[in-house]
Order: C-alpha cells, then structure tokens, then sequence
C-alpha cells in the first residue's frame, strides 16, 4: 500500500461486524509518535463509517482447558488527526459467540475504556483468563479474540500475542538412591533396606511383599505396613526377621 492508504478487507480466519476494517499504511503526518513498527505495516484500524460500534474478532484453533490461564496483549492507539477512541479488548468461547466475553469466578477476561488519545499508543494493554480446574462454563470451546471500537472514532490494533501459561504437569515419584546399594556384598544380615524418592511419598496399601531369595532359599516376608516405615520421601523395609548369611536377595516393588 502506499502511505497514507486504507484498504477495507479482512486477512484470513478474521470477521468484523460494522463498517470500515481493514489495514492502513500511515503517511508521516499520520504515524502516532510512539508506534510500535515504523509505518505500521498491516494494522488493523476501524474506522466507523456507520454509526455504529466495529468490530474484529477471530477464533483461534486452540482449546481452553482445565486450569489454564489464556493471555492477550495488544498495542491500542489512534493516528494524528483523529481523537475520542475508545477500545476494549476481550477473549471469548468459539461455541458462546464474540457477544459473551470469558468469565467465571477468577473473573472476566474483558478490558474496556481503553483511550490511547490522539497521536499517541498505549502498549501491550492485556487481558487474561484462567480456566477453573473444574467445570469451567467454557472448557472445550475453541478460544476466541476479540478487538471492540467506539462509535464515531477511529481505533488502531498491532502486535496482538495470544500466550497460554504451561499446564502444571504432577512430578512423577523417582527413585534416587538406595541402601544397601544394587549389587552390594558383604552386607550385615540385619540391615535395614532403605529406599530414598525425589519428593515425599506415602504408604497407602496394605499385604505381604517378598524378599526373594535369588540362591534358592526361603523368601523372606514383609508385612506391609508392619515392616515398612515412610519418613518424608525415605522409605524403610525392616524384615520381621533377617537376612540369611551367604544368600542373594531381591526385593519386590512396593
């Protein structure tokens, strides 16, 4: 486009309700001081030729899920020889519609009254949304942008970032260390097998595991949780009664 020009259409995957969306190139005179990519190459800009608030909205491939937090950041801001714009900024379910914002007890994803004033942008303005660990009203839908003008004003929208926070994954129990270690010899008949985790651990089961005799003796019993202590992430196995000499043994898993 050459500066200064405006050109009404939409890029893919967006849809607009009023009148006047599309991409401008800004002319010198035109370019708000504190913008965020030269010229603006490709900003979207309403222009409300209808008297009527416009709109832009677009809903993404991605899926709102259980406890996720969902962020948009957007550059707000109007050019030189317009002013009173007003924007706000929202996220939205697929399924719902653009007319309902995201919402539920963490609160509503939704940033109104958003003037950056004439020749000027406000950055990274931001709205968020997490998702209840459990039903949440809108877990499933495909989560939705949104971008809102005022009527009788001229509203520019750059940079747009959707960002979803990682899912907290539980760590898994991993065993670090243990004593006697695999393999050892020579090991006192009444010692104690101890078994260190990566984190805290409890005994919740109860029955009878093995200390197998790997040289063709009598296993060894162990009661659980009789013989079994748990102190933070150490478990102990104190065998009602020891080890033979002379003899191999393997322990089963727990």
């Amino acid at each position: 486009m050459a500066d200064g020009a405006f050109t009404n259409g939409l890029a893919a995957g967006w849809a607009t309700a009023g009148n006047g969306t599309g991409t401008q190139d800004f002319s010198a005179g035109q370019e708000p001081p504190a913008a965020t990519d030269g010229e603006q190459h490709g900003v979207v800009s309403f222009q409300d030729f209808g008297g009527s608030p416009t709109s832009l909205s677009q809903v993404t491939i991605h899926t709102i899920t259980a406890g996720q937090t969902y962020t948009l950041t957007v550059d707000v801001g109007q050019v030189h020889n317009f002013s009173g714009s007003e924007a706000t900024i929202f996220l939205f379910g697929g399924t719902t519609g653009i007319g309902t914002p995201l919402s539920n007890t963490n609160g509503t994803a939704e940033l109104a009254g958003i003037a950056p004033g004439s020749g000027a942008y406000l950055v990274d303005m931001t709205v968020s949304y997490t998702a209840l660990a459990s039903g949440d009203p809108f877990e499933g839908e495909q989560i939705g942008i949104g971008f809102l003008n005022s009527v009788g004003t001229q509203t520019l929208f750059d940079n747009v970032r959707l960002e979803d926070s990682a899912l907290s994954v539980p760590m898994l129990n991993t065993l670090t260390s243990v004593t006697p270690a695999d393999d050892s010899t020579n090991v006192t008949i009444s010692t104690n097998l101890e078994a260190t985790f990566n984190k805290a651990i409890a005994l919740t089961g109860s029955g009878t595991i093995n200390l197998k005799n790997l040289s063709g003796g009598a296993d060894i019993p162990v009661t659980l949780p009789g013989d079994v202590t748990i102190l933070g992430s150490v478990l102990t196995i104190d065998p009602g009664s020891n080890l033979a000499g002379g003899e191999e043994y393997a322990s089963q898993p727990i």
